[in-house]
């Protein structure tokens, strides 16, 4: 704490309730420690700006506060609702770190600001009614002490006045007229009144404590006339790029220029660095600003002539335009200098045989013309162009395909489509579904979109496609407007490919079912097979039963991806088998795939009338037909079994597998695991005939031939 100094002011406040006086505090500023804030205080006390101001705040053992509001007749004995805010000066810089660190200790005053914003004191005060210094002197920059209240003696007088408000509480003598009137008057939550009997009571003007404030050693004058400002620099009209804004002046008034204060715009009132000499360092608004400047004098007059100052403010950044490819842009070069704000069109044009993929960077864009608004807080601006080789010419051909919706796929969403792409973008091609055939035609745009509608199954649909410009091998996905259903055409290879190439000739396969959809009344059950044949050109052709008992032949030619897209419609169109098939990697000449076995509902249909949704394997391994008089097989005797389901009991046949490969039922019997007898039996002559490979003499061997419920994977 400053020692007490000559030099220093000394205000009293005297502090009453109506007519009663509670007494008055003599309070010592710190002239010469925090000038600023003392100069603030003076302003306001010389001006009369406090003139009939009261306490508004009290929240014992931390604060009680004052300076902020006004009533017109403090002895009024209207129910208190009308007040008025004290004026305001400016935004004062706050001086807490500035000269010696002053603490928020008992008894000290200091200045009051806005909540999260160091500068922002401007009339209101407050007196420290316990040590605060561990919160106040941390918290938002820290609160400016800039005078402390001497002691005294006398009861009525100095800090003895200042305790009275540690014995005011919220059940007794401060009342929340937040929660008595309205949200209007939150700033009134924690009001100390005269009377300490109710806090249910609205205070009249006369029962509030009011303060007045004097200067006790004042020694500059009042002048007589108010005062005048003027403007040095910058001239009318200026400009100013990129840059902090300088304004200068000066300020004149018969006695003495207390202050000089700024608005930019329609900002907060601020206080200018200087009084007869000013200067305000300004961070303008992008565009034309306009600031006004007042000077006040100690008497709180402003002056007549406020001077103005308008002035154009942008800010400019290098613009940083890359391009990519063979192509140019139009609009905007690199290195220009972009103004924050403004908006710009720039145009990429591709040379020939190349096309416009995309804007990116500060921009993101398909469209070869791009307008842009340059951002006001920026520092730079990023644009790249990027060309590509018109893919096109290159991705010409046929193209096959599906569509399906992925997670509940039916008759209705899918289908198979086809098509020829062109190298001016045309295409047109043909859809299958439900038994029926349907064409189109279309253009892509330079993007790779293409929209097709048109009737399909007797639905008004509307087919998007998508090339996908940056895969060689050729891919055209899509969606179906309205629905999950997902489209998907990769181009077809004129021939195997010359390297890990599938063996050509004959192959079998099994479809075995989903060991998740357990057969039922309402499902098909049972696993499918059949065999095909794949020609060097990619065609595959096969032919086979589903695991209930369905035959079906389908073909699908080699895309370029290294898959077929399989389409059989059964039953008129009612049920559909769909699904792509692929070489999977580390297995030289199998085929697999996840199929789509269903069937719509038909409530007249003999089976499955609530339809179904199978999902099946397809496994599949080249196939060659074993020498003239050799066995397929290296086996001669076998069993045959037929169980599960609703088959009890189970059906076991012996068979035998001839050298020319026919296979011999030779007996049957039913339950024939239960027909062992656990004694010493004697064998017969057939089953001694078992291959001596065989697992257990009384286990029949696990080497049952491919039936209708079974498959065959050499």
């Amino acid at each position: 704490m400053a020692d007490p100094n000559d030099t220093n002011t000394i205000v009293r406040f005297e502090i009453q309730r109506g007519t009663n006086s509670l007494g008055r505090m003599d309070v010592e500023l710190f002239d010469q420690d925090k000038p600023e804030t003392v100069r603030n205080f003076l302003l306001y006390t010389y001006s009369g700006a406090y003139s009939n101001t009261f306490l508004h705040r009290c929240v014992p053992g931390f604060v009680v506060q004052g300076g902020g509001f006004s009533v017109t007749n403090p002895l009024g004995t209207n129910r208190f609702s009308a007040f008025l805010e004290v004026t305001n000066f400016g935004r004062l810089t706050n001086e807490f770190l500035v000269g010696p660190r002053l603490s928020n200790t008992l008894a000290t005053i200091a200045m009051a600001k806005v909540g999260g914003d160091t500068n922002s004191a401007t009339s209101q005060w407050f007196f420290n009614l316990g040590d605060n210094s561990a919160n106040l002197d941390s918290q938002n920059g820290g609160f400016t002490v800039f005078g402390r209240v001497l002691e005294s003696t006398n009861i009525n007088e100095g800090t003895n006045v200042l305790q009275h408000f540690n014995t005011l509480s919220t059940s007794s003598g401060i009342v929340n007229l937040r929660n008595l009137i309205g949200t209007n008057y939150q700033v009134f939550s924690d009001l100390p009144v005269s009377y300490t009997n109710t806090v249910t009571r609205v205070p009249n003007d006369r029962e509030l404590y009011h303060v007045q404030i004097s200067v006790l050693n004042r020694t500059n004058q009042a002048g007589q006339s108010p005062p005048t400002v003027s403007l040095v620099s910058p001239p009318p009209n200026s400009r100013f790029t990129n840059q902090m804004v300088t304004l200068r002046g000066t300020a004149s008034d018969d006695v003495s220029v207390a202050r000089v204060v700024y608005r930019l715009q329609n900002g907060p009132l601020e206080i200018a660095k200087g009084t007869t000499n000013w200067e305000v360092v300004l961070s303008p608004q992008l565009g034309i600003n306009t600031v006004t400047i007042d000077s006040i004098d100690w008497e709180g007059n402003r002056s007549t002539n406020a001077a103005l100052s308008t002035f154009l403010y942008s800010v400019e950044m290098p613009l940083a335009l890359e391009v990519v490819g063979a192509g140019s842009v139009a609009g905007a070069t690199n290195g220009q200098a972009l103004r924050a704000g403004a908006f710009y069109t720039i145009t990429a044009t591709p040379a020939t045989g190349n096309i416009f993929d995309s804007w990116s960077g500060a921009a993101n864009s398909a469209n070869p013309t791009l307008t842009f608004q340059v951002p006001a807080n920026g520092t730079n601006f990023n644009l790249k162009a990027t060309f590509l080789l018109d893919p096109l010419p290159q991705l010409t051909g046929a193209y096959q395909g599906l569509f399906f919706a992925p997670n509940s796929p039916a008759p209705e969403n899918s289908g198979f489509i086809t098509m020829t792409l062109q190298a001016n973008g045309f295409f047109s091609g043909g859809i299958l579904h439900r038994g029926g055939s349907y064409s189109y035609t279309g253009l892509f745009d330079g993007s790779g979109s293409a929209l097709i509608q048109g009737d399909v199954g007797g639905i008004n649909r509307s087919i998007t496609f998508r090339l996908q410009k940056t895969n060689p091998a050729g891919l055209i996905t899509g969606t179906i407007s309205g629905s999950t259903t997902e489209v998907r055409l990769e181009r077809l290879a004129a021939a195997l490919p010359i390297t890990n190439a599938p063996p050509i000739g004959n192959y079998t396969f099994m479809l075995p079912l989903n060991a998740t959809n357990a057969p039922s009344q309402l499902t098909p059950g049972g696993n499918g097979f059949g065999t095909g044949t794949l020609s060097q050109t990619g065609a595959l052709n096969l032919s086979g039963v589903l695991g209930d008992g369905t035959a079906f032949n389908a073909s699908a030619t080699m895309t370029r991806l290294g898959r077929w897209p399989l389409y059989v419609t059964l039953f008129g169109g009612n049920s559909v088998l769909l699904g792509w098939l692929s070489l999977p990697q580390n297995q030289t000449g199998n085929m697999d795939g996840s199929l789509q076995y269903i069937r719509s509902p038909d409530a007249l249909a003999a089976t499955y009338p609530a339809g179904f949704s199978n999902q099946v394997a397809f496994m599949a391994s080249p196939y060659s037909s074993a020498a003239s008089g050799s066995r397929a097989l290296n086996w001669v005797h076998g069993l045959a079994q037929v169980s599960g389901a609703d088959l009890l009991p189970g059906i076991t046949n012996l068979v035998k597998l001839t050298t020319d490969n026919t296979l011999n039922v030779q007996s049957w019997r039913r339950w024939y695991a239960a027909s062992k007898s656990a004694s010493n039996a004697r064998l017969t002559a057939e089953e001694t005939a078992w291959p001596r490979h065989s697992a257990r003499q009384d286990s029949p061997p696990d080497c049952a031939p491919p039936t209708a419920g079974s498959g065959l994977r050499q």
